[in-house]
């Protein structure tokens, strides 16, 4: 079969999912891998990839979410798509030169609205759907907040044929013809763990690092007094240096994971990857959710499972820290009981529906105009930007 694998170029945690499963796919049949962003740099290497248009959140200059400028960013190309404008052709002229049977979409709207065009059976494999799908933990605010992200991804991905949702816990109630499996771990993961070890550091990693410790010195000027060597990766510098005991890495795939394998304990972003990595190799995480409800949704998780605890960027103080690095021990306790690898799950039923789909034709999507939907999804996001400002307010006294 000729598969074409879509991935969101958001952030590495849809490449590393991708770079988990695309070994045996490519083993079985011809893929052609279309990516964007941070996953096109991460898979080009190793896998048969084209680089594509991608959309991706926008943040202010303390790391908080902006849907004005989001919207702003990113419209002139959602509208281009929905309106079977020029980037949407050239993606559909290449799935139809590829000659693919079936198209799989991890969180990638491009792949998943050309796939809907050509009428080409499409499989969505990727972590948001848990938030889409089931019924996961989230604050009272976020249950709200969540309809903008639940929507907006509707409104870009459709309806496809099969649905598999990756999460490192258990899915809450997910809806009849849902599956779901664990966390997707690359063999490198797995093998890191039988050399797993604490030299005694701290790894750091966050997500736009530049914007998140730029506007507060004092993070780093805390993390200089723990006594510890930090490794602290996120940063976008090009090359390591050293201040004081903090280390500030270029994103490399095997030095992470080195640093990963062997350090005390974690404080990270609430990437669902980066977070199943850390649990599998029983690393206890203070987690720092981006400005997203599905970083807050795998944050509030993390906390539920006894593993680690969250808190927001702001609350990164000194006092947070130290007193997370000294309940290390019991959450080292709880991390035992929640390893898992779904991987094998995963390619097994990615397979199973491959082979199921392969030369049908699907009922086109039922849609909504682009005029209906924008208006539907409308109250959503003035209600969550309202939010974010009336935080901005707050937070600037």
């Amino acid at each position: 079969m000729r598969i074409v694998y879509g991935v969101m170029g958001f952030g590495r945690g849809h490449a590393t999912r991708a770079a988990a499963v695309l070994p045996a796919l490519m083993a079985n049949h011809e893929v052609l891998v279309l990516a964007g962003g941070d996953a096109y740099d991460f898979l080009k290497d190793r896998f048969p990839t084209e680089r594509i248009p991608m959309i991706c959140y926008q943040y202010n200059g303390s790391g908080e979410y902006d849907l004005f400028k989001t919207l702003s960013v990113n419209l002139p190309l959602v509208f281009n798509v929905v309106n079977k404008g020029e980037v949407l052709q050239k993606v559909t002229r290449r799935i139809v030169e590829f000659g693919a049977d079936v198209v799989i979409s991890d969180s990638e709207f491009l792949t998943h609205r050309a796939a809907r065009e050509l009428c080409i059976p499409r499989i969505s494999f990727d972590h948001i759907g848990v938030m889409v799908y089931g019924q996961p933990l989230l604050s009272a605010r976020d249950k709200f907040m969540s309809r903008r992200d639940v929507e907006g991804y509707k409104l870009l991905m459709g309806k496809p044929q099969r649905t598999i949702c990756a999460a490192f816990y258990p899915m809450r109630n997910p809806q009849p013809g849902v599956d779901s499996v664990g966390a997707i771990l690359r063999d490198d993961v797995i093998a890191a763990k039988k050399t797993a070890s604490d030299k005694g550091h701290i790894l750091v990693y966050l997500n736009k690092g530049d914007d998140m410790l730029g506007p507060r010195p004092e993070i780093a000027a805390n993390l200089q007094k723990l006594g510890r060597p930090v490794m602290l990766y996120g940063t976008g510098c090009r090359k390591a240096r050293i201040v004081g005991n903090i280390t500030y890495k270029p994103l490399s795939k095997i030095g992470f994971l080195d640093d990963l394998k062997h350090c005390h304990a974690i404080i990270s972003s609430a990437g669902n990857q980066l977070c199943g990595e850390a649990i599998y190799l029983g690393k206890p995480m203070l987690v720092v959710p981006d400005d997203a409800v599905e970083q807050r949704m795998n944050a509030m998780e993390i906390e539920a499972m006894g593993v680690g605890e969250q808190t927001t960027i702001n609350q990164l103080r000194l006092p947070l820290i130290t007193d997370f690095l000294a309940r290390r021990d019991t959450f080292i306790d709880a991390l035992s009981h929640h390893v898992s690898d779904g991987k094998a799950e995963a390619i097994r039923l990615l397979e199973q529906y491959i082979a199921e789909l392969a030369g049908s034709v699907p009922k086109p999507d039922k849609e909504l105009s682009i005029i209906g939907k924008t208006l539907g999804i409308m109250p959503y996001l003035a209600a969550a930007q309202w939010v974010g400002v009336k935080q901005q307010w707050r937070a600037a006294g």
